[in-house]
């Protein structure tokens, strides 16, 4: 039996964040907007390891290109610094595990500024190393260990790192979206569409995923209908995203291995996409073939 401990919590985080959301007695509008920012901050900093902090501002790279202003950036506070000017935050891209936006209800136009900012997170380059850190040494020796079992010989190893995740929370509104309906306002959805989106009144979580189809790797948009769970599905699939952008987490505890929604199925529900960049992951030269990583061993494509 999964542990209901965690589906009470989040549920009743969940009332927390709406009302919250509807009981703002400030009315300016830019005030009230602030105020959900923060509610949405609040609640982030409650859950999340502490070598992750949960501030707000501009990414940039080593080339001089910025990102949009966003609500929530979730970085490493352990291993990494900040800029801190005239009352902005600007953080290193490497540095920062997920840049969210927070909308206060849905609308065409506020998804447009959502995509906007999505896009301006993924269009910055993070800085690679050679061989960056322990994981991509072994998948090295892994790959090694294969082509020798095969009697072959491994020629190389293409590298493709994750991008900086990217999500946003809408905390009103959008009952009536559907899979066509997001596909018709979601232009360039590989450059602009957030790797996961909750829209927390009807509990709808939509999350970037990368299937395979036709001998080929296409991104598909997934809906997860979840109701009353979709915040915790929503923190489920976020605490996934920021392990598989961190390194040297030891044994760390998952929410997902207590409560079982079905996130590890591919939704019914959703629509595909054409990649314009390659998926995380890597591709090894083996005689001179290129073979994506795990295809040895019959590992699907990972999500975003």
């Amino acid at each position: 039996m999964k542990n209901s401990t965690l589906r009470h919590f989040f549920r009743a985080k969940r009332g927390e964040l709406r009302s919250k959301s509807k009981n703002v007695l400030a009315t300016h509008k830019g005030l009230r907007g602030s105020h959900r920012e923060h509610a949405c901050r609040v609640f982030l900093e409650d859950f999340l390891p502490k070598r992750y902090s949960v501030g707000r501002g501009i990414l940039f790279d080593d080339f001089g290109h910025t990102s949009k202003e966003a609500d929530v950036v979730i970085w490493d506070d352990q291993n990494f610094p900040r800029l801190n000017e005239g009352g902005h935050t600007l953080f290193f891209v490497n540095s920062v595990r997920c840049a969210i936006g927070v909308k206060t209800r849905w609308s065409t136009a506020r998804w447009a500024e959502t995509l906007a900012e999505s896009k301006s997170v993924r269009d910055l380059v993070p800085h690679i190393h050679e061989l960056d850190g322990v994981r991509h040494r072994l998948l090295i020796l892994e790959h090694q260990v294969a082509a020798l079992a095969a009697g072959g010989a491994l020629e190389g190893v293409l590298l493709f790192p994750h991008h900086t995740a990217t999500a946003a929370i809408v905390l009103d509104g959008g009952s009536r979206l559907d899979s066509e309906t997001l596909k018709t306002v979601t232009p360039d959805p590989d450059d602009t569409l957030p790797d996961l989106t909750l829209l927390l009144e009807p509990g709808i979580l939509i999350e970037k995923l990368y299937v395979e189809a036709d001998d080929r790797i296409l991104g598909f948009a997934g809906f997860h209908r979840l109701g009353s769970d979709a915040l915790m599905g929503f923190v489920i699939k976020l605490q996934r995203s920021i392990e598989d952008r961190s390194g040297g987490m030891e044994d760390p505890q998952h929410f997902y291995e207590s409560v079982d929604l079905g996130l590890d199925d591919v939704p019914v529900e959703g629509f595909r996409f054409q990649l314009s960049r390659p998926p995380a992951g890597a591709q090894t030269v083996y005689n001179r073939r290129f073979v994506r990583e795990g295809a040895l061993h019959g590992v699907e494509p990972a999500g975003p």
